[in-house]
């Protein structure tokens, strides 16, 4: 784990993380780079933070989670990537806000065993283009807005509770809805 205490910007670009907590009290920071990031959990318990790589990649292979009063945001001036790439169910849960941006395209490639997810806990807009990888299964327990026209070449899985809209959906040949 590596856990940031202190308010000042963490080094980000071209760097790997195997679980990444970000608790400042009042702090706030946009770190900003072009080198590839990868994260295993993410978790933000207290203060901001606003992720703005603008190229090289995200790569999330576990879980986010956003405390209450705090704010997650990928949101770069730019057009960058971030992936959600596991090997097994990834789940964002927030209490807090999550900003997913115009510039940042979102890719659900969770490569686990065939019922593994990545799945959205709470409302989630995504402001950017989405797609999903064929085998990925992306799912939601709340409403996800998405702007655009999201690519859907696994699954998408609207759990109860779920509700999906925005954007021109376009499925894939091996494209699946699962209500």
């Amino acid at each position: 784990l590596f856990k940031m205490l202190v308010n000042s910007a963490p080094s980000l670009s071209g760097r790997t993380y195997a679980n990444f907590e970000w608790a400042i009290p009042s702090g706030t920071q946009s770190p900003t780079g072009t080198g590839a990031l990868s994260i295993d959990n993410l978790t933000i318990t207290t203060g901001n933070l606003n992720i703005n790589l603008t190229a090289g990649g995200i790569s999330i292979k576990g879980n986010i989670s956003i405390a209450s009063g705090t704010t997650l945001g990928f949101s770069p001036a730019s057009a960058n990537t971030l992936t959600f790439n596991g090997t097994s169910a990834q789940v964002i849960s927030r209490l807090g806000t999550l900003t997913l941006g115009a510039n940042e395209a979102v890719v659900i490639a969770n490569t686990g065993s065939p019922t593994a997810s990545v799945t959205f806990n709470q409302a989630q807009t995504v402001s950017g283009s989405m797609t999903v990888n064929s085998g990925s299964i992306l799912a939601t327990n709340a409403t996800l807005t998405l702007a655009g026209t999201p690519a859907i070449n696994g699954s998408f899985q609207i759990n109860q509770g779920g509700w999906a809209t925005g954007g021109t959906w376009n499925y894939g040949a091996g494209g699946t809805l699962i209500f």
